[in-house]
C-alpha cells in the first residue's frame, strides 16, 4: 500500500535583471512521491515471520534492561516511601 503522493505549489512574480521594474510570474513546485517500500510494520511483521532477527533484541539484552528498570524502580520506590515516611514524624 502505498501512501499519498504529495505536492505544493507556490506562484510569486520576480522582478528581471535591470533598472525596469518589469516582473515574471514563476510558478515553484515541491512534488514527493510515496515510497514504494512495505510500510515499517508489514517489515516488521514479515521479517519476523521469516526468521530475519536483525531488527530484534536477543532475550537475554532484554532480561538485562529490565533487570536496570526493575532496580532503578524499586531504588525510586524505596526513596518515595522514606520521604513519605519522614514527613509523618
Amino acid at each position: 500500500m502505498r501512501g499519498p503522493d504529495i505536492a505544493i505549489g507556490l506562484g510569486l512574480r520576480g522582478k528581471l535583471p535591470g533598472e525596469r521594474m518589469v516582473g515574471r510570474d514563476v510558478e515553484l513546485m515541491l512534488n514527493e512521491q510515496a515510497d514504494t517500500e512495505m510500510p515499517p510494520y508489514q517489515r516488521l511483521l514479515g521479517d519476523a515471520f521469516a526468521g530475519n532477527e536483525d531488527l530484534f533484541a536477543r532475550q537475554d539484552f532484554v532480561d538485562a534492561q529490565w533487570r536496570v528498570v526493575d532496580r532503578t524502580t524499586f531504588l525510586l520506590e524505596l526513596r518515595q516511601n522514606r520521604s513519605s515516611d519522614s514527613n509523618r514524624h
